[in-house]
């Protein structure tokens, strides 16, 4: 007799004693039975441990957290001049023309308890006016960038 792959349950021989088969199969269908018991139990225990550490909604998380892929949203602004609100509602990437003096700005701004890893702004012809950022925005060596006209 030959025992499955997965499981080990002993399968009975084709054309074997018509008395054996009864047991072999009453057997196997207990091993299999159980199986899928423990698995169900191990499934649910699992769920459950999930749910507590961290519920479909609300919660906090705590640890470090590896992210593998990161999807941003993008708007086009167009030409833009005057004041341009980047809107953090709609989008964290964004791309725009400048065409005149223009002050950078945002509006819907994440509160203290939402983390925003951080915004992209790709400006055409940046360094042809006055650009003016707004004082929320930090710089890596505390200056803003030199820009260039396209």
């Amino acid at each position: 007799m030959a025992d499955t792959a997965n499981y080990g349950i002993t399968k009975p021989v084709v054309g074997g004693s018509a008395g054996t088969w009864g047991t072999i199969l009453n057997t196997a269908i207990d091993d299999v039975d159980t199986q899928m018991k423990v698995n169900d139990d191990a499934a649910a225990a699992a769920a459950t441990t999930a749910g507590a550490a961290l519920p479909k909604a609300g919660g906090a998380m705590t640890g470090e957290l590896d992210v593998l892929t990161v999807r941003q949203t993008q708007s086009d602004a167009g030409n833009i001049s005057g004041t341009y609100n980047m809107d953090l509602d709609v989008a964290n990437a964004f791309t725009a023309t400048v065409t005149g003096n223009v002050t950078i700005a945002f509006t819907n701004v994440p509160t203290a308890n939402t983390m925003m890893l951080g915004v992209i702004l790709h400006l055409t012809n940046g360094g042809s006016s006055t650009v003016t950022w707004d004082a929320s925005v930090k710089w890596s060596g505390g200056t803003a960038p030199t820009l260039t006209t396209s």
